[in-house]
């Protein structure tokens, strides 16, 4: 059970898992699909890579601010803060910025969504790593004592 929880789990999958990401999302970039929408309100509407953004924009900034709750409640968590900030603001300006780039490119937004994944990683990886030090699960007692 504990090289489940253990950093460098963590960590592998992590690299492991951004790598596959970008590899999908350069495989997503490469269709031949119009790489521009024509933004008005009739073609939007009936957009489903426009709602699945939508969608997914909710989610991500939903996700964000669960990630920020802990640090905003116990001011003492052991975050680089300046990192931890800089990071969940990436994400969010990055994964808003996305949407409104879809209208002219969905190549371009596609990228900046990408960007806010790896930035909100970056958060959620950090508050799990600097958390991990902190919560030490006891030490079995040996069989001598």
């Amino acid at each position: 059970m504990l090289a489940v929880v253990s950093q460098s789990t963590l960590l592998t999958l992590t690299l492991i898992f951004t790598a596959c990401s970008g590899l999908m999302l350069e495989l997503a970039i490469s269709q031949s699909r119009p790489p521009a929408c024509v933004p008005n309100s009739t073609s939007l509407s009936s957009d489903d890579g426009f709602w699945s953004l939508l969608s997914q924009l909710l989610l991500q900034l939903l996700s964000l601010y669960s990630t920020v709750i802990p640090l905003l409640r116990d001011g003492t968590l052991p975050v680089r803060r300046i990192w931890f900030s800089a990071a969940v603001s990436v994400s969010a300006i990055m994964n808003i910025l996305a949407l409104v780039l879809y209208t002219f490119s969905w190549k371009g937004s596609e990228l900046l969504g990408y960007i806010s994944g790896v930035s909100a990683l970056v958060a959620g990886v950090q508050l799990a790593g600097m958390i991990e030090g902190v919560m030490q699960l006891p030490k079995a007692k040996s069989e001598s004592e």
